[in-house]
């Protein structure tokens, strides 16, 4: 049962493109998702302020694979439920490893005293929440954005 493709607005092409990547919730989205890769090439901890890790050199390559699978997911979800959903576990888990690794970095921190949580890390952490709290408002406003079954696929 194959149903028509209906614009994503009243009276445009259904090629046109969707207003919905425009919305700015959105953007926030994806601004937050660069903001998570940025993350991922900023230290994460350092050491006497001489030795710096970033993030690239352990956990953040898992962050910055999760942020770009996420963003990707938004975009070429277009609103549907699949792409929502695979960017709210993205921002998740980004959000988990962000607090894990924040906790052992304290935690070695306070037995060597001479490690210190780095800017990339932060961001990183901080930046999953607030991902984390914009997947979920997409997700409940979805249909408000994109319609009841997001963006029409694109014929071509």
């Amino acid at each position: 049962m194959n149903e028509p493709v209906t614009p994503a607005r009243p009276g445009a092409h259904p090629d046109a493109p969707n207003p919905g990547t425009r919305h700015p919730l959105v953007l926030a989205a994806l601004v937050l998702a660069l903001l998570v890769v940025i993350g991922a090439f900023l230290p994460w901890a350092s050491v006497l302020d001489i030795v710096d890790k970033n993030g690239i050199e352990g956990d953040g390559v898992l962050t910055l694979i999760l942020a770009i699978l996420g963003a990707g997911a938004l975009l070429l979800g277009r609103g549907r439920l699949w792409g929502l959903i695979t960017m709210l576990i993205a921002a998740a888990l980004i959000t988990l490893i962000g607090f894990v690794d924040l906790a052992d970095v304290g935690r070695v921190a306070d037995q060597l005293g001479v490690v210190e949580t780095g800017s990339g890390l932060w961001l990183t952490a901080l930046a999953g929440v607030a991902w984390t709290g914009v997947s979920l408002t997409l997700l409940a406003v979805r249909s408000r954005i994109w319609g009841p079954r997001g963006a029409p696929p694109s014929q071509g």
